[in-house]
């Protein structure tokens, strides 16, 4: 996903691991014929495994029209498991003792060709992922003996974020207060009016400036 030049944010590619096999997918080129993927995606008996999903549920429906029934997301997973970090380096780490580069995570994806250690980087990201679920899923069992289901709450959770649905942000005079309420930095009337000011000014310049129209 890139966001750095394009207002909205544009998929760029799409990874997909299966057991056997791992897939990296055009989403630029091929945006609009993978619509077919939601015959597989919205597949209740088919497990999509994910890692800190939220973003990628609303990318996926935003760009492709792509929605996802079946979900299990690796990052409640760990929460549950109260692991030193949720991040997918450290499940990594923990469970396949392998420390990832992510040099490559801000790159620009828009680029093309990808580079081949472009693409190395993008495989990484899912390869090892349906190895961590197999591991995770066991830890979760097994720290539940005597306590309630934590692997039901994890699929329950992941249900959540899978029922997400994009809405496109529409701009208002008001829109500035919701950055503010994140930051919960109080502000006095002239720096909340510079606040103001200065989002529409940003939100005016980065729709004129988007590089990812279409």
């Amino acid at each position: 996903h890139h966001s750095y030049r394009s207002f909205l944010g544009i998929t760029c590619l799409m990874q997909i691991s299966t057991r056997e096999e791992d897939f990296i997918i055009d989403t630029l080129m091929l945006r609009d014929d993978l619509h077919i993927l939601n015959e597989a995606f919205t597949n209740p008996n088919i497990v999509k495994v994910f890692h800190g999903a939220d973003s990628d549920i609303e990318w996926l429906q935003r760009d492709l029209g792509l929605y996802v029934v079946g979900l299990f997301d690796t990052h409640p997973a760990a929460r549950s498991l109260g692991l030193a970090r949720n991040s997918l380096a450290h499940l990594l780490m923990h469970y396949c003792s392998l420390s990832t580069d992510k040099q490559y995570q801000l790159a620009d994806w828009r680029i093309r060709y990808v580079g081949a250690d472009m693409l190395h980087y993008a495989r990484a990201d899912t390869h090892y992922l349906l190895y961590v679920y197999d591991r995770i899923r066991a830890d979760l069992l097994t720290k539940a003996l005597g306590r309630p289901n934590l692997l039901q709450l994890v699929w329950d959770q992941s249900r959540t974020v899978a029922l997400k649905r994009y809405h496109k942000p529409v701009f208002t005079e008001d829109s500035y207060l919701e950055l503010l309420h994140k930051h919960k930095q109080p502000l006095d009337v002239q720096q909340s009016s510079a606040a103001r000011l200065l989002y529409a000014w940003r939100d005016r310049t980065a729709r004129t400036e988007d590089e990812s129209k279409g």
